[in-house]
């Protein structure tokens, strides 16, 4: 199976303001992994799925993104949507909803690092239960204070949502992966006000939400502990040898610069 009618889009405009200082001259998105950047794991990973209709959108440290995409021979995959201020998640989609073809928008929050397989995560979005119109991953999370926790029934269709809780007799997690069919697109499309995924779709949308759970490695790198944690990661693929200027500057510059603080 291959992903030619689904559209991609990779959420990479965010601060990350729990990595300052290091965010403050570089971006969440292309933090080091395995010496690597985040997004290029994401990429290669798209580009194994025969992902042809990816977006990307951006905007602080806009121009670092940029360069990386363009100098990495990536912008024949990637179109990039900037923005001159942040909108949200769901204010991103609203913003450039017309920009995406009809059908489903697979929706990535691309400052994580994962190893969960998007393939099976679309065919399981495939079969879902015909009332629901999204599918949601999820993972077992190490600290549930730090994640929208989930609550699901016999059919894995989410019945609750808890932001952050305090206490709860679970730690299944959202994993900010979502596949999304029009009927939730045009919702968030006529409704101005929505402006985040979590907090504003998610609840208009209970027990019509798909969740399926991946036992893969997944992670928010926005701490530097679980930064530091995602270097002894296993990596799901080993990412093509690169050594234009681009990754000699990563390399050169960015990584003992981050090394510091893991």
């Amino acid at each position: 199976m291959k992903f030619e009618n689904l559209t991609i889009f990779l959420l990479a405009a965010g601060e990350g303001t729990r990595l300052k200082p290091i965010t403050n001259f570089w971006p969440k998105c292309l933090m080091q992994i395995n010496k690597r950047p985040l997004l290029e794991y994401w990429v290669q990973k798209l580009k194994k799925n025969n992902c042809r209709n990816i977006y990307i959108n951006v905007n602080y440290l806009a121009e670092i993104v940029e360069k990386f995409i363009e100098e990495n021979n990536y912008s024949k995959n990637i179109k990039i949507l900037k923005e001159e201020a942040l909108f949200g998640t769901a204010g991103s989609i609203r913003r450039h909803k017309d920009s995406f073809k009809r059908g489903p928008l697979m929706l990535i929050h691309a400052d994580n690092w994962s190893n969960a397989n998007l393939l099976n995560l679309y065919e399981k979005h495939l079969a879902r239960p015909k009332k629901c119109c999204m599918t949601l991953l999820a993972f077992r999370c190490e600290d549930i204070t730090q994640c929208g926790i989930l609550s699901i029934n016999q059919k894995d269709i989410l019945v609750e949502i808890k932001e952050k809780p305090l206490r709860s007799n679970t730690n299944l997690a959202n994993a900010a992966i979502y596949i999304i069919e029009d009927e939730v697109l045009d919702f968030i499309k006529s409704n101005k006000q929505i402006n985040d995924i979590a907090m504003d779709v998610l609840p208009n949308f209970i027990e019509r939400i798909f969740v399926v759970e991946t036992n893969e490695i997944h992670r928010d790198i926005g701490s530097f502990e679980q930064l530091k944690k995602a270097q002894m990661d296993r990596v799901e693929f080993k990412l093509p040898i690169v050594k234009n200027e681009w990754q000699k500057n990563f390399e050169r510059n960015i990584i003992p610069k981050i090394q510091k603080y893991l």
